[in-house]
């Protein structure tokens, strides 16, 4: 894949700045490596006009996971320039906003385009963020069939049934809580739903709707319904595929599948040889997702170190927190399938991971779905039914669960991958540790609790990379945390230097990282610089004045950026405390952001702009 993919490719779709802008092209520029057209980038030749078919790229970026278009460069990256960019991005601009030429205009940030100078030429560059899942599908010349997706440096059209997921995706319409005609409870495997009754009773037994009759609890679930006319009830789809018959889901859905395989490496030396278990549906079995459920999970947790057994009500001897991320990442993948799309469900277990793969898109972006916390659910009924028998995690946790379980083990961070033709999500988790448990604890000591909690799992790796290798560039990182790329390790690094816990040695490619050095001694902070009066005092006193507070934010963010958590812990104040003095002194320019259009980032960090 092209060099031009490393900017968007990790879904980082947060507006730039102009400066910003410009600054990501000319990183791009400097290095024949990433001055490469790819998933990402995309050069144009634009010398007096603009070209048509910068609107099947802006499509297919929009659609995917975003990316810049250059125009006034060549396909093999040499820059040409364009002529009158002024006039050129007037014209722009009125394309945009032209519904025969793109649907929706995704440009609208400031600094999303801009005009600068590269080689002696005027260059024009357009950041265009992926598209949210009820604005997709994006498509150009006033027609929906004009709809396309990115392929490495190519644009593709979508076929139909692509169109559709989209669409169905806006929709946020659950497919799964339709009424399946013509079924009735006798579509129902009895066992499993006895089984799922004895779990939900053991996981709360003192839940209203424990005591509820067969089809009152199965209606509460989102499992069984009446239509809209009321002159027939049934299962819903989610009920059906659930707690359905073998015969029942193959009669009335017969696109369901479900696939495990287990393998033990050995496949990859001998030619011929595949699995060594597998667990589809033979016809010996009642192939539903509860059933499926159970006989796939205790053979996905067979490679954690801890021995693991489920008990009747569903919590677990010897669990970890990896044990969690297991259950939760299958739950996910039954939960946030699109059962109307093509490939079902795969599971996948070799002796260093475990790859969950199902049907589907992303709903959110996947910077906002790593970051925690945000969670649309696409098809809420399977979840409901989870939820009530303690598999899954409270809405919106599901992430963090599957995050900070692998972080606990210090494997390698879980990967996911969107794939197109057919849409699949996919979620690889590694059993390959890369820190021993205790070089984290010691590393927590070292910056201290707050503000490692604070901290991003990305930015958590690479400080515990650096911290096991006492030095380390941005090859020597690599080598071991090989999933990220180039522009997001530069930028995590950068913002961990920020934040005091890194220090760099040297500059450009051969610029090294190592900890900050910590001085425990009273009256200095992490980066070992004496605390100003004005900290001091706030932190000796239970009550202060606002301007006080304000004067001593503005010292600990001098020339450095700062989290609130770490505000916190160096004016021994909670953060609820500092919030209006922030909001006071962000709204008065006297306090920079590090991620301006985002004030609620989970890494927001702020540096003075102007000492008062």
């Amino acid at each position: 894949m092209g060099g031009g993919v490393w900017y968007y490719r990790e879904g980082m779709r947060e507006t730039m700045a102009k400066e910003s802008l410009q600054k990501v092209v000319v990183t791009l520029h400097r290095e024949p490596s990433t001055w490469i057209e790819g998933g990402g980038l995309e050069f144009k030749r634009a010398s007096d006009k603009l070209p048509e078919s910068m609107w099947e790229t802006y499509s297919a970026f929009a659609n995917t996971d975003g990316g810049i278009i250059v125009l006034g460069v060549e396909d093999n990256g040499s820059v040409s320039g364009v002529k009158n960019p002024g006039v050129m991005l007037k014209n722009l601009t009125t394309c945009l906003n032209n519904p025969e030429k793109v649907n929706v205009n995704l440009c609208l940030a400031d600094g999303s385009v801009c005009a600068m100078n590269l080689e002696g030429y005027e260059i024009i560059a357009i950041s265009v963020p992926a598209a949210d899942v009820n604005q997709k599908p994006i498509y150009c010349g006033g027609n929906m069939k004009n709809t396309f997706v990115r392929s490495n440096e190519s644009d593709v059209r979508c076929r139909e049934d692509m169109i559709q997921q989209m669409i169905r995706d806006k929709m946020l319409k659950s497919a799964t809580a339709r009424l399946v005609h013509h079924t009735a409870w006798e579509c129902v495997d009895m066992v499993s739903w006895r089984a799922y009754r004895n779990r939900m009773m053991s996981y709360d037994p003192s839940h209203a709707w424990v005591a509820l009759e067969d089809k009152a609890l199965l209606e509460k679930l989102g499992g069984y319904v009446r239509s809209e006319d009321g002159k027939e009830d049934g299962l819903t789809l989610a009920g059906l595929l659930m707690f359905g018959t073998d015969d029942a889901i193959r009669q009335f859905f017969p696109r369901f599948h479900v696939d495990y395989f287990e393998y033990d490496g050995s496949e990859e030396r001998e030619s011929g040889k595949r699995w060594i278990e597998r667990i589809y549906n033979d016809g010996s079995w009642n192939c539903n997702l509860f059933q499926f459920f159970f006989r796939v999970l205790p053979r996905l947790t067979e490679p954690l170190k801890r021995p693991f057994r489920l008990n009747d009500d569903m919590t677990a001897l010897g669990e970890t927190a990896a044990h969690r991320a297991i259950r939760e990442a299958f739950a996910n993948a039954v939960v946030h399938a699109d059962y109307e799309g093509d490939g079902g469900i795969i599971i996948r277990r070799y002796p260093d991971r475990v790859v969950f793969i199902n049907p589907g898109t992303l709903l959110i972006s996947r910077e906002r779905m790593m970051s925690g916390g945000v969670s649309v659910c696409r098809n809420p009924e399977l979840q409901t039914m989870f939820l009530r028998m303690g598999i899954v995690e409270k809405a919106g946790a599901g992430v963090d669960t599957i995050l900070k379980g692998w972080m606990e083990q210090s494997f390698m961070p879980p990967q996911i991958v969107e794939r197109r033709d057919p849409f699949q999500i996919e979620w690889m988790l590694p059993f390959i540790s890369i820190i021993p448990k205790k070089e984290e604890e010691e590393l927590v000591k070292h910056i201290g609790k707050n503000i490692y909690e604070g901290l991003s799992l990305e930015q958590r790796t690479l400080l515990l990379i650096i911290s096991h290798m006492k030095k380390a560039g941005n090859k020597e990182i690599r080598e071991i945390y090989p999933y990220i790329h180039t522009y997001d390790l530069t930028k995590r690094l950068a913002e961990l230097e920020h934040l005091g816990c890194l220090r760099s040695e040297g500059k450009t490619s051969a610029k090294t990282y190592r900890l900050s050095k910590i001085v425990q001694a009273e009256g200095m902070d992490a980066a070992g610089r004496q605390y100003p009066e004005s900290v001091i005092e706030v932190r000796n006193s239970k009550r202060v004045p606002l301007d006080k507070l304000k004067q001593a934010i503005l010292d600990i963010c001098l020339d450095r950026w700062t989290s609130s958590s770490e505000m916190g812990r160096l004016l021994n104040r909670k953060l609820r405390s500092l919030h209006t003095a922030l909001k006071v002194l962000e709204a008065t320019k006297q306090l920079e952001l590090l991620h301006p259009d985002e004030p609620n980032h989970p890494q927001q960090a702020y540096r003075a702009a102007v000492r008062v």
